[in-house]
């Protein structure tokens, strides 16, 4: 207890010596900053303080954010001290804007892109993709533009039948329309277009528009699989895609019991094995 009473005066010095905060002060520099924005003046913005260089410079930034992207000028963005924060402001400004040109004001390239890629998506333009320098990302710009259109036939611009095949399920998520799926030219990337529109439905039945016996069934374990459903797996006729369908959910629900389920003997060891070897 007189331990107790000894450090009380030390910790009201303490809390006397601690450097008050002006909180009046503060407010007036946001009020001073919304002001800028309200008033889509930049100028005012070099005004504004901060405690120290580093703060001010923190506000400062922050304010020719805010006035870029609310009166959708690049050039603000430009007055930013913080790389990371003026390529930001840059991106947001491009996208609010729909202007394209802004995204050359970027300096790093993969920014640039994602830039461009934002816009693109914005404006539902495929000229936009064709500015995007990688490859793989010019991809993902049409798949947004597809997705964000629900415009099956943009896929089309796709080069590889992988790439369209994703692109199409995308599509047909978005519209709930199976029959996307049938315009995908490969039969093994339309079996992953109808397996993902199942899965997203929830709706196993999606599988059976597929004819093909042995994609139906592999579209079947690709359900079941997703939603740990076990007797959907006991349906498959085909013993390896039945087994890894059954073995895959063992695993995953540490099951050791559906390993017997399995029609071929080594697997069913595989499958034990598999499970003994987590626990």
């Amino acid at each position: 207890m007189k331990k107790t009473l000894w450090l009380m005066p030390c910790l009201l010095l303490l809390c006397a010596c601690e450097p008050k905060i002006n909180i009046d002060s503060l407010l007036s520099v946001d009020e001073d900053r919304q002001k800028a924005v309200e008033a889509l003046d930049s100028g005012m913005c070099a005004g504004l303080k901060g405690e120290n260089k580093e703060k001010t410079r923190t506000r400062q930034d922050r304010c020719y954010e805010e006035v870029a992207i609310a009166a959708k000028r690049a050039e603000v963005c430009l007055e930013i001290s913080d790389g990371v924060r003026k390529n930001n402001c840059l991106k947001t400004t491009a996208k609010e804007a729909r202007d394209e040109s802004i995204c050359s004001l970027i300096d790093i390239e993969t920014e640039s892109d994602f830039c461009l890629i934002s816009v693109a998506s914005v404006k539902k333009d495929l000229s936009v993709c064709g500015k995007v320098k990688k490859e793989s990302d010019q991809e993902i710009c049409i798949e947004n533009i597809a997705r964000g259109s629900g415009n099956a036939e943009i896929c089309a611009n796709l080069e590889s039948a992988i790439q369209q095949g994703w692109c199409y399920g995308e599509v047909a998520k978005v519209k709930r329309d199976p029959s996307v799926c049938s315009r995908v030219n490969s039969q093994r990337e339309s079996t992953d277009c109808f397996s993902r529109l199942a899965v997203h439905q929830a709706d196993v039945s999606v599988c059976d528009l597929i004819q093909d016996t042995s994609y139906n069934e592999d579209c079947r374990s690709k359900y079941a699989r997703s939603k740990l459903m076990p007797d959907i797996c006991r349906d498959i006729h085909n013993e390896a895609v039945h087994d890894n369908c059954l073995a895959y959910i063992a695993q995953e629900t540490r099951n050791q019991a559906l390993c017997d389920d399995l029609k071929s003997e080594s697997a069913k060891d595989s499958c034990k094995r598999a499970i003994g070897q987590v626990r």
